[in-house]
């Protein structure tokens, strides 16, 4: 598992997968869906205001950034410790 690369900016759907937990930088700009993924664990940047789904996974425990107004989904699954 390595960070990530620059994404596409008109990436809609982000999806980290079971083990990721490298800080993510910079979220592209027209990201409409973000899955943490199981283990990540790391302070978010700022969420792109398209951003309509947002789903935490077991190890997330930080202080959450501003949501969009857009958001439709905020789900935390399992365990998830948030600040």
């Amino acid at each position: 598992n390595k960070p990530l690369p620059s994404l596409p900016p008109n990436l809609i759907k982000l999806n980290l997968g079971w083990s990721y937990n490298h800080a993510i930088i910079e979220l592209p700009s027209k990201l409409e869906i973000l899955n943490l993924g199981h283990d990540y664990n790391h302070n978010l940047p700022n969420l792109p205001n398209t951003l309509r789904e947002l789903y935490f996974e077991r190890a997330f425990n930080q202080q959450l950034p501003k949501l969009p107004e857009n958001l439709e989904i905020l789900d935390f699954k399992y365990n998830v410790r948030y600040n």
